[in-house]
Order: structure tokens, then C-alpha cells, then sequence
């Protein structure tokens, strides 16, 4: 399964994907982990019982500390998709050219059958209000080829920074990484 979805910057013509009128965008509960941890292991391969492991460890962690959010998408009684909110502190011997601290999205999976639906827009959305919350930006980064991903952040208001940077354990396979940052003025209420 390729990484990334296809980018299209228009459905093909006489193609029309269903609206998800009951979608519910919610924080992930301790009960999500284990289908989290299927649609995660869909995307990256693998065995989903090490992925639903790391995703009750983060659930708890991001209770108690308060150092991220893991939200899903839900349409009726089925999980489709998984975005995730971290806060990030580089360390006091970190490189040069480490990311800047602060909020930063970061892995947002849809269920094949559920992509082209907004199901993602609104997985990003919730996580903007929720950081608008906390601070004045967000951050994101992502593989320069992954275009859909690239292309829905800057319709959200994220701006490049640069490439020239490091974030612990990213790495852009077959490709090179971007930084961005967006300003939440528009979700401050």
C-alpha cells in the first residue's frame, strides 16, 4: 500500500464520493487503541498489536501530562481515522537546526475507503482549535512528496519554514522534509 494517497487535485470526472453526515472527530479513548492500532499498521505495515500498544501508552500519557492529544474519526460505530497532537521541546544539546518548539500535527490516517471525504479537513480542524487553546501556532511537517497532506495544511493557513531542519526520530523516506507553521488567530474565540 503506497504511503501516501494519490494526489488528485479534482476527482476524476463522474466520480462523487458519499458525504459522512454522522462523523463524530473525538478524543481517542483507551477502548480505541487496539482498532487505532489496525488502521495505524494498515498505513505503516506490520503487526497492529505493537502500534495499539504505543497508542495506550500516548492515551494515558497525554492525560496526565498534558503533552499532546490523539483524536479519531468515527462514522457510526466504526473508526476511520487517527490525527495525533504533540507538543515538542528540542533538548538543551539538540542540533542547530532543530524544529522550534511548540504544537505540532502530526499523523493523520484515514481507512482507504473513508479518504476524499474531508474526513482529514476535519481531523485537522479539530486539532487547530484544540492547540488554539494552548498558543498562537501550530507546526507540521511533512515528506515534500506527499502532496495531499502538503496541500490541505496550507488551505488551513500553514506556510513553509524550511527544509533545513531536524525533528527527533522524522525521517523522509525517498524524499526530503518541510516544515510549516500556521498562525491560529482565526481559532482564537
Amino acid at each position: 500500500m503506497p504511503l501516501f494517497e494519490q494526489y488528485r487535485r479534482t476527482l476524476d470526472k463522474g466520480e462523487r464520493l458519499p458525504a459522512i453526515e454522522d462523523l463524530l472527530i473525538r478524543p481517542a479513548l483507551l477502548t480505541d487503541a487496539a482498532e487505532l492500532g489496525r488502521i495505524e499498521a494498515v498505513r505503516e505495515g506490520g503487526d497492529a498489536a505493537p502500534y495499539a500498544s504505543r497508542l495506550e501508552r500516548a492515551i494515558v500519557s497525554f492525560r496526565t501530562a498534558s503533552e499532546g492529544l490523539i483524536l479519531a474519526a468515527q462514522h457510526s460505530r466504526r473508526l476511520v481515522g487517527i490525527a495525533k497532537i504533540r507538543h515538542f521541546v528540542p533538548s538543551n544539546d539538540a542540533p542547530r537546526n532543530v524544529a522550534p518548539a511548540g504544537w505540532y500535527l502530526s499523523g493523520v490516517i484515514v481507512v482507504p475507503e473513508y479518504r476524499r471525504r474531508g474526513i482529514g479537513r476535519h481531523l485537522t480542524e479539530a486539532r487547530l482549535e484544540w492547540v488554539a487553546q494552548r498558543d498562537q501556532s501550530a507546526y507540521y511537517f511533512s515528506n515534500v512528496q506527499n502532496r495531499v497532506s502538503i496541500e490541505l495544511h496550507q488551505q488551513l493557513g500553514f506556510v513553509e519554514l524550511t527544509s533545513d531542519f531536524t525533528y527527533p526520530g522524522a525521517m523522509f523516506e525517498g524524499g526530503i522534509g518541510v516544515l510549516f507553521r500556521a498562525e491560529l488567530s482565526r481559532f482564537h474565540k
